[in-house]
């Protein structure tokens, strides 16, 4: 059986093909901010036209997907596909593509980390890239906080106020939020504040950095709601990020609630991949 994962993020494509237990990754060229589908389709159908026959289908949409209309209600990253109808959209990039099934990145990303890393525990995967999301599981199944009509969601902390004492003027986030952690930590907010090289900027990143603080207060107020046992930093971000884990969990674990795991664990991303393969593990499971 082959099943693709596709994960359309803010600023690149990400492809996971999974068969015979091998798995094939492939990273589309950077599109545009605020691509049109006329710009996104050229990009997708060339690499699709490259692969075998697909059997499922899983794909991360950058926003609220609606599953009766098979649309994208809201997206902040990708205000042009809002109202695309996803299955005529993928008709277009190629015609004999499976019914696909849709999942929230965060969700996705959650559920492939979770499987590289053999009982992780309560698991809080914050998904780190052009927006912040995030995700619990236990023992796979993810923790909702969201109303049983509204799309799946472990808590929006991307959008929780974590403004610094030292901030006069706090950032205002994507959503409009002041104090955001995404207007802190987010891949727009990084690069306005310190280069459009974000490889550059996270690697010149240290622990007293506003950003890096932000998400410190971030991760002291998660371990109070969700007591995880591991966090992982996903996303090209939380990869960037990985020189900073032991800086960043010593901050945290600095006068830490008691209600916090004494053993907690802070792991890096694998790769900048876990939301694409995540979405075909979970598409053939499924």
């Amino acid at each position: 059986m082959n099943t693709l994962g596709i994960d359309i993020g803010g600023t690149s494509i990400k492809l996971a093909l999974l068969t015979r237990g091998t798995t094939t990754l492939r990273e589309l060229p950077a599109h545009t901010p605020h691509p049109t589908p006329d710009q996104l389709i050229p990009i997708l159908a060339r690499s699709l036209s490259e692969l075998p026959p697909i059997d499922r289908l899983g794909l991360c949409l950058p926003g609220l997907f609606d599953q009766r209309t098979r649309t994208l209600t809201a997206s902040v990253n990708h205000p042009n596909l809002v109202g695309l109808n996803l299955d005529a959209f993928l008709a277009s990039a190629r015609g004999d593509l499976p019914h696909a099934s849709v999942f929230p990145d965060a969700y996705a990303a959650a559920a492939d980390f979770a499987a590289l890393h053999h009982h992780p525990g309560r698991l809080l995967a914050l998904c780190l890239g052009t927006g912040v999301g995030a995700c619990v599981l236990d023992a796979g199944v993810p923790l909702k906080v969201s109303p049983p009509d509204a799309p799946l969601s472990s808590g929006h902390l991307g959008q929780i106020d974590v403004s610094m004492a030292a901030d006069t003027e706090p950032p205002i986030g994507p959503d409009g939020g002041r104090g955001s952690l995404e207007a802190y930590l987010g891949a727009p907010a990084l690069r306005a504040r310190l280069g459009q090289d974000l490889h550059a900027a996270l690697a010149d990143l240290n622990a007293d950095d506003p950003a890096v603080l932000a998400l410190v207060r971030t991760l002291r107020i998660a371990h109070a709601i969700y007591r995880p046992d591991t966090v992982a930093l996903l996303g090209g971000i939380g990869l960037g990020l990985a020189r900073l884990i032991p800086a960043i969990h010593a901050r945290t674990s600095t006068a830490l609630t008691r209600l916090a795991r004494p053993n907690w664990r802070l792991l890096p991303a694998d790769d900048t991949f876990h939301a694409a393969r995540g979405a075909a593990r979970l598409a053939t499971t499924g």
